[in-house]
This record gives structure tokens, C-alpha cells and sequence, in this order.
């Protein structure tokens, strides 16, 4: 009798035990993340990185968020968009993630149009992660007059990749730990010249761009968008290392 006794206090004391386990480390999980991450908490980060990624300073980017929103915006810095939404599709209807995804757009042109790659590059993210497939992201483009523009490119002397800093082995200037992997993303080797990176994303690009995909199964649409975000990242670091920038 006094075993089978035993035996259940223990048990009930190790009930305890890993309940107040899981009740600190999900306190630790709220003050990390800045509190309760609701759905208004999660539109408030994902509009933030649209911003950031525009080149705004913080206190800019939250003030864009806060008069297309009203959202207020954490302490927290930079965010994983596809982890957070992840969490957010959970939790909130159909007509608000279309209300977020314009969201995005509109405060994505706050910079002006064209936006730039890095912004694009979230906005098709977003489109997908909310569910979407790339028609819906080109209506809004359509909406809001925007197209996008690869800024390492743009608005460089005709020449620039042609020689000179074009012809220059892009791996050595870049910092990354991570740059044999996106040199590899794109096909390239070490000793790729910007101009081969440049050449070698717009060919890959093409071939998987979203809009490229209306017709397409909603796996081949999740597949192409996830290898043209893939390339883009590739492609945006290997160019943020680069000479002549």
C-alpha cells in the first residue's frame, strides 16, 4: 500500500514540476518577442520589415507603419516574415490577410516606385505565406502602379559591368560565411565577376519568376516562389558585397 502511494506523489510532484518547466519557458518565449504575439502584433513587425527593407530608419519605418495601420510596432529588430505568418494565417479570417497583403504593398511604395528588390522580394513572401498565389500580388502591383527594380544595377554607368569593377572576382569582396553557398545558388563558382552574379540571376530569375506561374498547380506556384526567393537572397547578398557599390 504505502508504495503504489509513494509512487503517486511522485508522479504528481513531476506533474508539477514540468508544468512550471513550460509556464517559465513560455514567459521567457513572451518577454523575447516583446509580450503576447497577437495578429495585430504580427502586422505590426511584418509592415516594419516591409519598411526596413526600404532603407528607412526605424523611427521613419514606424511611422510609415503607424499611418497605414495604426499599429505599433516592438523594440525588436529584424524579423523572419515566413515564421511569423506562419503563426498569423492561424489565427485571423480570409479578408484580413488580403487587408494585410495591401497593406504591404502600400507601405512598400512609400518609397517611391520602382520599389526596390529587397521590398519586392518581401512582398512575394508575404503573398505566399498568406495563402496567396502571384495573381493576387499583381493586381494590387496593377492597383498601385508599381514595378520593381533591381537597384544594384540601375542607375550604374553603362560600362560598370563591363570591365572594371564588372570583371572583378566578386567571392573575395564578399564578407559572408555564406558566400560559396549563394555563389552556388546561382551556379557560379568562387571567382564569379559581379557581371557574371548579375548574369546568372536574371536568366534563373526568369525562369522562376511568379508571374510566370498564373496557370500553374499550386505546388509548381509554391515551388517557383520559393526558388525565386531563394535566388533573390543569393543574389542581393553576393551584390551587397561587391566592389563598385
Amino acid at each position: 500500500m504505502v508504495l503504489p502511494f509513494v509512487i503517486t506523489v511522485a508522479l504528481a510532484l513531476l506533474a508539477t514540476v514540468l508544468v512550471g518547466v513550460v509556464v517559465v519557458r513560455g514567459a521567457r518565449a513572451a518577454a523575447a518577442s516583446g509580450g503576447m504575439v497577437t495578429p495585430e502584433r504580427i502586422e505590426a513587425e511584418v509592415l516594419m520589415e516591409v519598411a526596413l527593407r526600404a532603407g528607412f530608419d526605424r523611427a521613419r519605418a514606424m511611422e510609415i507603419v503607424r499611418a497605414h495601420s495604426g499599429a505599433e510596432c516592438g523594440s525588436r529588430g529584424r524579423i523572419d516574415i515566413t515564421s511569423w505568418l506562419e503563426q498569423y494565417v492561424k489565427l485571423v479570417p480570409l479578408e484580413r490577410r488580403e487587408q494585410l497583403l495591401e497593406l504591404a504593398v502600400a507601405v512598400a511604395v512609400e518609397s517611391g516606385t520602382p520599389i526596390g528588390l529587397a521590398q519586392y522580394d518581401a512582398l512575394v513572401e508575404i503573398t505566399f505565406c498568406l495563402g496567396f498565389h502571384s495573381d493576387s500580388l499583381a493586381r494590387l502591383r496593377q492597383k498601385y502602379g508599381f514595378e520593381y527594380v533591381d537597384w544594384a544595377k540601375h542607375g550604374r554607368p553603362r560600362d560598370a559591368d563591363r570591365g572594371g569593377g564588372g570583371a572583378t572576382p566578386l567571392f573575395d569582396a564578399v564578407r559572408r560565411h555564406d558566400g560559396d553557398a549563394n555563389l552556388g545558388m546561382l551556379g557560379l563558382a568562387r571567382g564569379a565577376s559581379r557581371q557574371d552574379v548579375i548574369a546568372a540571376y536574371r536568366h534563373l530569375a526568369s525562369e522562376c519568376h511568379p508571374d510566370r506561374f498564373h496557370e500553374a498547380s499550386d505546388a509548381a506556384r509554391a515551388e517557383a516562389a520559393a526558388r525565386f526567393r531563394e535566388i533573390t537572397r543569393a543574389y542581393e547578398e553576393l551584390i551587397a558585397g561587391s566592389p563598385g557599390d
